[in-house]
């Protein structure tokens, strides 16, 4: 069966690079390019081409401690253009910077990988989104080459990596998610619990002399304020 790993993006996001391609299409006819649908929209992590069935589990183990200690990653795709070249295009694609945090998982679910038999990746990574592929290969002439949309930041926060399996159907790609690691929040509640004891054990009034407020006050309402918008933020990736 063939897979990847990826990152999917959130609804907001989808809906902000469905807006570039659609701009897209204005200028590249329907006929030219074969459009991905907005549902599909990810970006890959790593091709793994075709695998066994039962390498699954073990992919699936090796993420699982590749994605440790990550916390969600705020990506931004930013700018159109084409692989390989805008004039021999293959695929037309949103771009990302790469930061260090997605530099680095991406690294740690390459060493994940090997146990379950992949070698490393046959290229560099290079974090992007594709939004449809053009059916016409080869370089263009000056007038082939169509415009490239300035577009707008496509920005979230990603928060999950999914090993997809990928089926060709007669209406196209479809891919179903096999397994799925989350990134996690910075854990609090170790050192919370931590404070928590030594302010119990603690006789002095809630106030030093001074006026100065108790330490373990201060650390107990900002603690509160985190538990609060951490809260919150659930809730709205949810």
């Amino acid at each position: 069966m063939r897979a990847f790993l990826a990152l999917p993006l959130d609804g907001s996001a989808r809906l902000a690079a469905a807006r570039v391609q659609d701009a897209w299409r204005l200028v590249w006819p329907g006929e030219a390019v074969g459009w991905v649908v907005p549902e599909n929209f990810h970006l890959t992590l790593r091709f793994l081409g075709e695998i066994p069935e039962d390498a699954i589990a073990s992919i699936a183990l090796g993420l699982q401690a590749a994605v440790t200690g990550f916390e969600p990653i705020p990506l931004t795709l930013a700018r159109a253009t084409a692989f390989p070249r805008r004039d021999r295009p293959s695929v037309l694609v949103l771009e990302a910077p790469v930061p260090d945090a997605l530099a680095d998982l991406v690294d740690r679910v390459d060493a994940s990988l090997r146990p379950s038999g992949l070698g490393p990746r046959d290229r560099p990574f290079r974090a992007h989104l594709t939004l449809g592929r053009v059916k016409t290969r080869g370089p263009l002439g000056p007038r082939e080459i169509r415009p490239f949309p300035e577009p707008e930041s496509v920005r979230w926060l990603a928060d999950r990596v999914v090993l997809f399996r990928s089926f060709t159907d007669p209406s196209g790609a479809r891919y179903v998610a096999l397994h799925e690691e989350r990134l996690r929040e910075a854990a609090l509640a170790p050192l919370a619990l931590s404070r928590t004891a030594s302010c119990k054990v603690k006789s002095s009034p809630s106030h030093e002399p001074g006026g100065q407020a108790d330490p373990c006050t201060r650390e107990s309402s900002r603690e509160d304020r985190i538990s609060a918008a951490s809260r919150l933020s659930d809730g709205i990736r949810q």
